[in-house]
């Protein structure tokens, strides 16, 4: 930010490439809701890496808005 760092605690944008790979999309959802306590997720755009994306974060119970055009994502489950 402009003013300087965000204060402890403060929320924080973190982003991943997945490089659309179905497994790094998957590995990136776990790293951030593991690791980085991310409370939900946008993306990704490919249809695979969103399907595995979509699939993790919904074994590990936090939403995923996902970027790709596809009605079979939703099907995923409700964090979906």
């Amino acid at each position: 930010p402009a003013e300087g760092p965000a204060p402890p605690g403060a929320p924080q944008l973190i982003l991943r490439d997945d490089a659309g790979d179905p497994e790094r999309a998957a590995r990136a959802v776990e790293e951030l809701v593991t690791i980085h306590r991310a409370v939900a997720i946008v993306g990704p755009l490919d249809g695979a890496a969103a399907l595995a994306a979509a699939r993790r974060a919904q074994q590990l119970g936090v939403p995923l808005v996902t970027l790709a055009p596809s009605a079979e994502l939703s099907r995923v489950g409700p964090m979906v």
